[in-house]
């Protein structure tokens, strides 16, 4: 069973990562969100652990695409 208060300890790092990349809290707001989302849905899908999600590269690459509009 997927333990919300887990997901959640994961976005004060999130924030900080995704606003050190974008330089805007908006978009990096937006983009742990989805982040997150996109775990919440995944999780129950198999073992799959937070941090390899997070890292991912479609996670990454929105995020470099964030950061050259910027």
């Amino acid at each position: 069973m997927l333990d919300m208060s887990t997901v959640e300890s994961y976005r004060p790092l999130l924030m900080t990562l995704a606003y050190r990349m974008l330089g805007s809290l908006s978009e990096a707001e937006d983009i742990v969100q989805d982040a997150l989302a996109d775990y919440v849905m995944t999780a129950d899908c198999g073992s799959i652990k937070p941090k390899s999600l997070f890292g991912s590269n479609g996670h990454q690459q929105k995020l470099e695409t964030e950061a050259i509009r910027a």
